[in-house]
């Protein structure tokens, strides 16, 4: 369990629940228990469970978690489990902006691993005199990053930027190698709005961290903010790299490149890509529907200025730079034109049939017109 909610980075209500198939809890006494035990019968198991049905509801979490601890604490199994749940619950609390069940957390586990003088404290109403004696350790005593990451993020939460920074740059002088603690500093300063100091920061981070898919797509974030569309751009060639599969990543390249300007058709490229990993996937449809219908209007423009036959003429590129994209042909462009348009048709048509019960139908079907008018 210590190693499943290390890795997530942050709580989930179905490690919660892997947590309890762990302890032997009867699924029936706690919050939402009955849908689990449907649930983990058509998955066939706890295990498929966690892994098919993934998610984050923090209410949940907390819901479920301090049902855990008050009616089968001593059924988990260790010190180690009980206090990585304290930890899950301590920051699910912080995301539902409950900072006093966020502090009483906090406090169970900083009287647990009480850190040496010197390091930051929080701001629990507990007195030193009540931790134990081995919190007056000498100075010299290494102090705990990932405890420090919890002192920090409680500093953030409660708005005070400066402290937070202090306490991981206190972290990061005895531990440059701390990824989390890291991450957390570039996190304040984009709180802050110093998106400067931010994309400094996470460079520098990425220099060491180059695998990290989550701070590429937050470098290209803060690039995007400042404008700096082609330093953006190279952070998203990075995340191809790292998923080369992944259709959201290509979604984004795609729309970077439209930005940008002159790269229309390597951003048609991506869109058509996207649209192979996803083959219903809406915000594609509509990148390649207007993809084609400007370059459709450029290039017949082009060619009633400059005269001679449009029917199989490859679009020029004046102007553009060379990035080894072959220009599509209009008949190429007009049939993805026409293609995109039946199948965004489709897609409204299915979406408006299979609504549930319940839903506003109308409000489907006059999407539905609304659609199908402005494909004409």
């Amino acid at each position: 369990m210590t190693k499943l909610l290390s890795a997530m980075g942050g709580p989930s209500t179905a490690l919660l629940h892997l947590a309890a198939l762990r302890a032997g809890v009867d699924f029936s006494e706690l919050p939402g228990g009955e849908a689990l035990i449907t649930a983990k019968g058509q998955h066939g198991g706890g295990g498929s469970h966690a892994s098919s049905s993934l998610h984050y509801d923090p209410s949940e979490v907390l819901e479920l978690g301090e049902a855990i601890l008050a009616r089968h604490q001593s059924a988990l199994r260790s010190d180690l489990e009980r206090f990585s749940l304290y930890e899950q619950l301590f920051i699910a609390a912080l995301d539902v902006d409950d900072l006093k069940k966020a502090r009483l957390f906090l406090d169970k586990i900083t009287r647990r691993f009480p850190q040496p003088k010197g390091s930051a404290t929080t701001s629990s109403p507990a007195s030193p005199a009540s931790a134990p004696a081995s919190a007056t350790s000498s100075d010299s005593k290494p102090i705990s990053a990932r405890l420090q990451r919890l002192v920090g993020m409680l500093a953030e939460a409660e708005g005070d930027f400066t402290k937070a920074i202090k306490i991981y740059e206190a972290v990061l002088q005895q531990d440059e190698a701390a990824a989390s603690v890291r991450k957390r500093l570039v996190a304040v300063h984009v709180a802050r709005g110093d998106r400067t100091q931010a994309i400094e920061l996470l460079v520098n981070y990425l220099d060491h961290f180059m695998q990290d898919a989550e701070g590429w797509t937050q470098l290209a974030e803060l690039y995007m903010a400042e404008g700096m569309f082609q330093q953006a751009a190279f952070c998203i060639e990075e995340l191809l790299l790292l998923k080369p599969a992944s259709h959201l990543v290509q979604l984004r390249y795609a729309d970077l490149l439209k930005t940008m300007g002159g790269k229309d058709p390597l951003a048609l490229k991506y869109y058509c890509a996207a649209l192979e990993v996803a083959s219903d996937n809406v915000r594609a449809l509509y990148g390649i529907r207007l993809l084609c219908k400007d370059l459709l209007e450029k290039e017949k423009a082009k060619t009633s200025t400059h005269g001679g036959s449009a029917t199989s003429a490859k679009l020029t590129k004046r102007g553009e730079p060379d990035d080894g994209t072959v220009p599509p042909t209009l008949e190429v462009l007009q049939a993805l034109y026409d293609l995109a348009g039946k199948r965004l048709e489709a897609v409204y048509e299915d979406a408006a049939k299979t609504a549930p019960a319940g839903t506003d139908k109308k409000g489907s079907s006059t999407l539905l017109t609304v659609v199908k008018a402005w494909l004409q």
